[in-house]
């Protein structure tokens, strides 16, 4: 590498270590603000280098905890280079893989940008990042398709471009918590319903090919969203999940007129779901998140009323 593009990877690197404290003080913002600083790192992530390219996404994922830097990431052509960057490096460095995901992970946080993602044909190079033996690899791609999964267009994208293997695959069998929990959020949004009158639109044998290859993935999906669920019905692996993440999952699972929530109410309440989150939401060294989704999932569970003696 010259040292032009040296100096190049050490600002680019300057400014996502600069950015990385966005969460707890201004300079996220900041850093935004600065007249042309996104529309060059924008520019970076085409760079014929590696490492300028790893620098300049990771400095796009910091920025894009921003709000207001998130859209602005967009409007600077960042959506198709992010996707351009994911489709270009299935065989580069995972450092490099992580951060492409991740920065349309960040930016798909955004309705608008998670449907110009999906436009852009952002789903498939998602998939195939998803599919990444690399803990850290997967886990942001599958970061990123569980925003993308949540608009029906996208689901469809996901079930067409062979995502549903793939998730189910990080469902059951990742080493990381957040991937499984994110694949089965990504599975549960996809086949809650709202996809099924987009899936029917074209011509009849079309639409007959879809609602077959859909009917296939759904079974598949549900399957194992069953089993993910199911995971939970040991009571001392229940305490434990109960006090962290798994809650903001099971939130989704049972949210009241789910298609398949009254099911999955069923499996929690056989497994003793509702005194363990009761003693999740008034534990004093509980995260406050998971307190509270402690308590938005036994609303969720109480409405469905399914007659389980506490």
């Amino acid at each position: 590498m010259t040292i032009f593009f040296l100096k190049i990877v050490q600002a680019a690197r300057a400014l996502a270590n600069l950015a990385a404290h966005g969460d707890s003080n201004s300079n996220n913002a900041a850093v935004g603000q600065e007249a042309g600083a996104l529309e060059a790192l924008v520019q970076l992530t085409r760079a014929p280098h590696d490492g300028v390219r790893q620098e300049a996404a990771g400095a796009l994922w910091n920025l894009s905890f921003d709000d207001r830097n998130r859209e602005a990431i967009a409007a600077a052509g960042g959506v198709e280079a992010l996707v351009a960057l994911a489709h270009s490096c299935s065989n580069a460095s995972r450092g490099l893989q992580e951060r492409a995901a991740g920065a349309l992970w960040g930016l798909s946080v955004s309705e608008t940008n998670s449907i110009a993602i999906g436009r852009e044909g952002g789903v498939g190079p998602l998939i195939v990042l998803a599919r990444s033996d690399a803990e850290d690899v997967h886990e942001t791609a599958a970061g990123a398709l569980w925003n993308l999964a949540f608009n029906p267009g996208n689901a469809l994208r996901i079930v067409e471009e062979g995502g549903v293997p793939a998730l189910v695959h990080l469902c059951s069998s990742s080493v990381s918590k957040m991937a499984r929990f994110m694949s089965a959020l990504a599975l549960t949004y996809m086949f809650d319903g709202r996809m099924d009158e987009i899936a029917m639109i074209g011509t009849s044998t079309e639409s007959t090919s879809k609602s077959v290859s859909l009917d296939g993935a759904r079974r598949m999906a549900l399957k194992n969203i069953e089993a993910f669920v199911m995971t939970f019905s040991d009571p001392q692996a229940f305490s434990a999940a109960a006090a962290s993440s798994a809650p903001a999952a099971l939130t989704q699972f049972t949210i009241p007129g789910g298609r398949h929530a009254a099911h999955h109410v069923s499996l929690l309440q056989n497994a003793g779901a509702p005194r363990v989150l009761r003693v999740a939401a008034a534990a004093a060294g509980a995260p406050l998140e998971a307190k509270i989704f402690a308590r938005i999932v036994l609303r969720n569970l109480e409405h469905y009323q399914t007659g389980y003696s506490i």
